[in-house]
């Protein structure tokens, strides 16, 4: 490949059909390609409310050759109320003392162990910017405003890296993307995803985050 005529390789690391994970390996191959499979790569990049874009939004910036190739950053929105995932701030108290005549079957135990326990804990591990509390407005904003006045010196450090930036963009996180889960709260049986934080899309949403 090495050979090869730039505006060949120009021509072929700029195919519509060859999609990121192609280009990485590519990177891997030549150095002849690493320049423009760079420059396609981190064009565009993508920063959200989750711990692992930030850190991968942190991560390119601190690295100069690939700042350098970064023309536009997007935001993903992951809209949200206080229903998209409600057990989260305020699992329902009765769901917490069943009736001493109704015992729950094992499956049903493990269900509510899961939704009132582990899925709580799984969603605010993911999140580095706290969720809307709408059962307390005041405390939620302040929490959520404490959690971006600390961001921002990072962020804009950040930007000051990208020498090419030109554009800010934001767009909805694609529904299907599966949520990276932290060590030692992921589980095979119950995959989070985007989709889980925007099902009522008829109730009061907010769309930055």
């Amino acid at each position: 490949m090495d050979r090869l005529p730039p505006e060949l390789m120009l021509k072929i690391v700029g195919d519509s059909q060859i999609d990121h994970s192609d280009l990485r390996r590519l990177r891997l191959v030549s150095k002849h390609v690493t320049a423009t499979a760079t420059s396609r790569l981190f064009t565009r990049i993508y920063i959200s409310k989750l711990h692992s874009d930030r850190d991968a939004f942190l991560n390119i910036a601190a690295q100069p050759h690939l700042a350098v190739a970064v023309r536009s950053v997007t935001w993903l929105e992951l809209a949200e109320d206080d229903t998209d995932l409600p057990y989260v701030a305020n699992p329902p108290v009765r769901w917490l003392r069943l009736p001493q005549d109704q015992v729950p079957s094992a499956g049903v135990a493990d269900d509510l162990d899961f939704l009132l326990c582990r899925l709580p804990r799984m969603a605010r591990a993911l999140f580095w910017l706290p969720f809307e509390d709408f059962s307390s407005y005041f405390t939620g904003t302040e929490k959520r405003m404490q959690a971006i006045r600390s961001f921002m010196p990072d962020f804009f450090a950040a930007l000051d890296r990208m020498p090419n930036l030109r554009e800010f963009a934001s767009r909805p996180m694609h529904p299907k993307r599966e949520l990276v889960q932290p060590s030692g709260l992921s589980t095979p049986l119950y995959p989070m995803t985007c989709q889980i934080f925007r099902q009522n899309i008829t109730q009061i949403q907010t769309r930055h985050g």
